[in-house]
């Protein structure tokens, strides 16, 4: 039996990007070998425009990507912002569980977009 499904599930979201990027509820399945970005760009997964001065860290500022095993990687790529892993801070390459919130912050420190970890049933 192979690594168990898991997706990113947005649980919170900055109130000035609120209609302008993901809303609570939404999910991405995160497949073994699969690659999740949170930014910027139009090619995004996750893509949350830049409003009202809410600024998560730069174009394609983070990426999940799923080790063939099942383990989970969050990785900053951007120069500027930072997130949280569990709580604790998220920096280079960061390894996620499922479960664990991940909490993308934006350069002031805020909140800007929680997306939890979660085995699919």
């Amino acid at each position: 039996m192979g690594p168990p499904a898991l997706a990113l599930v947005v649980v919170a979201i900055h109130p000035g990007l609120a209609g302008r990027g993901p809303s609570p509820g939404e999910r991405w399945a995160l497949p073994p070998g699969g690659r999740l970005r949170v930014g910027l760009r139009r090619t995004d997964t996750i893509r949350v425009s830049m409003a009202g001065g809410v600024l998560l860290g730069g174009h394609t500022a983070y990426v999940f990507e799923r080790a063939a095993d099942g383990r989970v990687f969050l990785v900053h790529t951007g120069h500027i912002g930072s997130a949280r892993v569990a709580g604790s801070e998220g920096r280079g390459r960061s390894e996620v569980a499922a479960g664990d919130l991940v909490e993308v912050l934006t350069v002031t420190g805020e909140l800007g977009v929680g997306l939890r970890l979660v085995a699919d049933a």
